[in-house]
């Protein structure tokens, strides 16, 4: 497995699907992004990128989320709503709380109740939960 640095992040190589790998992208021992190729020949690729000193800024995902670096400063509420670009979050399906290093985040059943929570450490695990649960909306 290999490391990239870049100037304010680094891009680890980490174990996924057999022989298949992704990439996590991460600023001040943060994840900020994940990257998922959908074969071998695409991390190959990928792996071709990285070496040639390419910057992941811009980059799609794998699952349809164009990355963005996080500014120096920026905070991870900052970070998510960058994240969103432009999505909405229906209120009606989820609550959101950020802390200093984490996002809580309580689903609303079809009721109006509270049915679970979760915790986030990663901007991006948070943005494709709630993708997921159906959660964000133009």
């Amino acid at each position: 497995m290999k490391t990239w640095e870049r100037d304010t992040y680094k891009v680890v190589e980490a174990e996924y699907d057999g022989d298949l790998h992704q990439f996590e992208c991460i600023k001040n021992d943060e994840v900020f992004a994940k990257i998922t190729p959908g074969s071998i020949d695409d991390m190959n690729a990928i792996i071709e990128d990285l070496d040639n000193g390419a910057d992941v800024n811009g980059w799609e995902d794998g699952n349809g989320v164009t990355i963005t670096v996080p500014e120096d400063n920026e905070t991870i509420e900052e970070s998510f709503y960058n994240m969103l670009d432009g999505e909405i979050i229906n209120d009606d399906k989820a609550h959101i709380e950020f802390n200093k290093h984490s996002i809580d985040i309580m689903l609303i059943d079809e009721d109006g109740y509270n049915s679970y929570g979760n915790t986030f450490y990663s901007v991006v695990e948070a943005y494709q939960f709630l993708r997921q649960k159906g959660c964000l909306g133009e």
